[in-house]
């Protein structure tokens, strides 16, 4: 109402101005300009007119109007951008050609606080004019100048030669200032890093002592003195000041704006208090706002706070989302990268709202550093949104800034993640190991930092680093004890994965895992299979952690999962068939848990599928059906080298079974033969295939040849070999004798390709873990072994009398098939098998494989 009363005079005075700017004096634009900041009008273009008609006699303004003209501008929201900032300029430049001697204690203040709001640069040197004016002048300013005056140093970072300034401020009476200049004199001190024990303890004082102020006062002051108090890391020691301002906040929701409630429950989080009422109210408030309410950074902070305390309260959650994604291009990358670490943190999986927003990074890349680049990256690998392009280009930036501008704990975090996401960049992960090894040492990182970027190193680029493994090694046996089992499991299974082992390594950390068996819970188990895995890889065996393990597993037998069971049964199974007896207490309890929860189901499903009175075809399909029904809810992708074997051999599945170079070791008890001249044969023959298609040049092979160290679907090669007579039912006498004498056979991707999937022989589609809250999918249908028996299935239907092609006739072959394979089958290859055994009840089977893993290791010593 005032304003519509007053709106003629304002027009007016707009019009003198623009017409007759020299008639009004200094004196007067500055009250005017003083007066509307006051009434919070909103008249931009009075603002526009006041600061260039001001501009035009600047050089006549007293001190104190200088100030005053310059607060008006400052404080008034409509005020034109370049109005405000052509007045601090000439105002800034005044100040420093009259001297701070010319201005008293309150302009000086004054022009602070205006030249903080409108953030002049830390480096201009107004900034250091106004300090060595107040510093000789300190004890004329009073505690509110001085409050205006260090928040103006503060909100833009400023603190070079301040101390005796911030001396002044622990020397105000705390107790006696208003609450904005209390909340200004916190903020500040927090916010420079200043300010002791004692302060804060007088600033907590005065809160609790104007507990009833807080029912009326300007929430701005609430909000602003949370933030302090989270900030300065000292609401825990104040808790009954910080619980006052927070009971304000529940109490007085309708009266805070949407900035003062977002740094209202940041300062919860930053603080540590996850008390749900407080975040419960405000996410309620959300709901309610407008979304012209919110600007990014409200987005971003109110999503940063609720992902801290993991607090998903999903509406607000939903509606913050959509706010982000219809403000995204008015984000900054700080605020776009907070917002993808809080979606993962929370576990929120929008694909086309991560790939917008890491679009949206990518044109922004030259405002990022290190911790943008980190949060984005471990968010989209922590909720398996895979963009190798947004790795790639945010690695090249990486590279361009410097390794030198990260921390150790960033280039960790960056290089899990793209182990995690699975996404290659040989130069960027090199570089990060140059920079380890060359630049920091080793010895500057912690056990965590090591670990991570080891395991990521393995996975992703599959190559041995001699260096690189050789300070690994040395570096976790000094400090051993300083590993959790995560970070113990990942570096036993970087180096078994590229066939790697130092002995002195693997059996220090079998020691420490054995011993913190006794004590762990059923959440180590993962890591203790890691140990486990990586020891029976590299054939060293350690018997006081297979006890120690088996013991553990068999006390949380119920909360462990298959594939940890099946980890420590293969490790464990040789060395108790060896020493009887001495595993009595262990083994037999445990090779039943594994026979009970895994073994009897699957076979339970294999022993009938090669016999029944149904066609071949429905057979093959039911057995499918079943044993995809088994592996789901199993959660695992392999039986290990052992129980592959004897699944294949009690399923009856194949006729003949032997694991090659493990004759010895897996006869006896275990009723397995030596390897026979076939499968040398076939072994020779892998290994020449494998050397041919390293020397490809197609570009799934160069990949091959980069991760030749490391055991994956690429590398494996199948060998199959038969001699059989194809007829008709319909024909019996019209039999064919087909014979191969053997040929290789290694991953087929095309087969990965929807246009290339084939009905015949299907594949499970297991899942694993890839992080702590992720499971992903893996697609088998282009592994070797599918990839030869579908050769020849196709090979063999084709050849049916007046068959035509797959099943279109009934057929009868028999005779035998001879497999190999470089590395034990997974338990979909075993499904393969066991589909082929179906269509062809009349084909005896013979299989064998090696463990690719023991296959490659070679001992660190000798790599070096």
């Amino acid at each position: 109402d005032e304003q519509a009363r007053c709106r003629g005079l304002v027009t007016r005075v707009e019009e003198v101005l623009e017409d007759e700017q020299g008639s009004f004096r200094a004196q007067s634009l500055a009250n005017m300009g003083w007066a509307v900041a006051k009434l919070s009008w909103p008249c931009p273009g009075l603002h526009g007119s006041l600061a260039s008609a001001s501009l035009r006699q600047l050089s006549r303004f007293k001190s104190a109007e200088l100030s005053m003209v310059l607060w008006g501008l400052a404080s008034s929201p409509s005020a034109p951008a370049n109005a405000q900032q052509d007045t601090l300029k000439a105002v800034a430049s005044e100040f420093r050609r009259r001297g701070p001697a010319a201005f008293d204690a309150q302009s000086i203040a004054t022009i602070a606080y205006a030249a903080g709001m409108l953030l002049m640069p830390a480096d201009d040197e107004l900034w250091p004019t106004i300090s060595r004016g107040s510093r000789e002048r300190v004890d004329e300013f009073s505690d509110r100048q001085v409050a205006n005056l260090v928040w103006g140093f503060a909100t833009v970072a400023h603190s070079d030669s301040t101390a005796p300034l911030f001396s002044r401020v622990e020397g105000c009476h705390v107790k006696d200032l208003a609450p904005i200049d209390l909340s200004l004199i916190a903020w500040a001190m927090a916010k420079v890093s200043q300010g002791g024990d004692s302060f804060f303890k007088d600033v907590a004082d005065a809160v609790v002592a104007k507990r009833e102020m807080w029912k009326q006062s300007d929430t701005r002051n609430i909000a602003t003195l949370i933030y302090a108090f989270a900030l300065a890391e000292q609401a825990q020691a104040h808790e009954p000041a910080f619980r006052t301002l927070a009971e304000a906040v529940c109490n007085r929701l309708d009266d805070f704006a949407v900035q003062g409630l977002t740094n209202a429950i940041w300062g919860y989080a930053t603080a540590c208090f996850t008390e749900p009422s407080w975040f419960a109210t405000v996410a309620s408030e959300v709901m309610k706002r407008s979304p012209s309410e919110f600007e990014p950074l409200d987005i971003a902070n109110c999503l940063w706070a609720f992902a801290t305390v993991t607090h998903s309260e999903t509406p607000a959650i939903s509606k913050l989302k959509e706010l982000g994604r219809e403000t995204l291009q008015e984000f900054t990358a700080q605020n776009g990268a907070i917002t993808l670490w809080s979606f993962a943190t929370l576990q929120v999986r929008d694909e086309a709202w991560f790939e917008k927003a890491a679009d949206f990074i990518v044109q922004h890349l030259a405002e990022c550093k290190s911790q943008e680049l980190n949060n984005t990256l471990w968010a989209c690998a922590t909720v398996g949104v895979r963009l190798p392009w947004l790795f790639i280009k945010a690695d090249n930036h990486a590279l361009s800034i410097g390794l030198s501008e990260f921390k150790m704990h960033e280039l960790s975090i960056t290089m899990w993640a793209h182990g995690t996401a699975g996404v290659c960049n040989h130069p960027f992960f090199d570089a990060v190991i140059e920079e380890v090894l060359e630049r920091r040492g080793i010895e500057s990182c912690t056990p965590r930092e090591v670990s991570n970027t080891a395991w990521a190193y393995s996975t992703i680029i599959g190559r041995a680093h001699a260096p690189w493994l050789a300070a690994v090694a040395a570096y976790t046996c000094d400090r051993i004890f300083e590993f959790d089992m995560q970070c113990i499991g990942n570096v036993l299974w970087s180096f078994s994965n590229v066939g790697v082992v130092s002995e002195a390594l693997f059996r220090c950390a079998a020691r420490e895992t054995a011993a913190r068996c006794e004590a762990a819970g059923p959440e180590a188990c993962m890591n203790v299979a890691q140990v486990l895995s990586a020891m029976h890889a590299a054939r060293i065996e350690e018997p006081r952690l297979l006890e120690a393990a088996a013991r553990c597993f068999l006390q949380f037998e119920g909360s462990i999962g298959a594939r940890e069971l099946i980890v420590l049964a293969n490790a464990a199974a040789l060395y108790a068939d060896r020493v009887g007896s001495a595993a009595a207490a262990w083994w037999p309890p445990l090779e039943a848990a594994l026979s009970a929860r895994v073994l009897e189901p699957l076979l339970g499903v294999l022993r009938p599928a090669r016999s029944g009175p149904r066609p071949p075809s429905e057979r093959a399909a039911e057995t499918w059906t079943r044993l995809d029904a088994v592996v789901g809810p199993l959660d695992f992708e392999h039986l290990g080298v052992h129980f592959t074997a004897r699944l294949l051999r009690e399923s009856g599945l194949a006729a003949e079974v032997c694991v090659l170079g493990d004759g010895a070791a897996m006869g006896g008890s275990s009723g397995l033969p030596a390897a026979p001249p076939w499968a040398a044969a076939a072994a020779l023959a892998c290994a020449d295939e494998r050397a041919r298609i390293v020397q490809e040049p197609s570009e799934q092979t160069q990949k091959l040849s980069r991760q030749l160290d490391k055991v994956n679907k690429r590398e494996i090669v199948a060998w199959v070999s038969f001699d059989v007579w194809v007829g008709s039912a319909a024909s019996p006498q019209q039999r064919q004798q087909l014979a191969e004498p053997g040929r290789t056979c290694s991953w087929r991707p095309d087969f990965e390709d929807q246009a290339g999937r084939s009905s015949l022989l299907r594949p499970l589609m297991t899942k694993s873990r890839q992080g702590a809250t992720l499971v992903g999918e893996h697609d088998r249908s282009g592994h070797a072994e599918r990839g030869a028996l579908l050769e020849v299935a196709d090979s063999w239907l084709a050849a049916v009398p007046g068959g035509g092609g797959r099943g279109a006739s009934p057929h009868e072959v028999s005779g035998s098939l001879r497999l190999y394979v470089t590395h034990f089958p997974c338990i979909s290859c075993i499904g393969v098998i066991s589909q082929f055994a179906c269509l062809f009840p009349g084909v005896s089977l013979a299989v064998s494989f090696a463990d690719g893993r023991a296959a490659l290791c070679r001992s660190l010593e000798r790599l070096s």
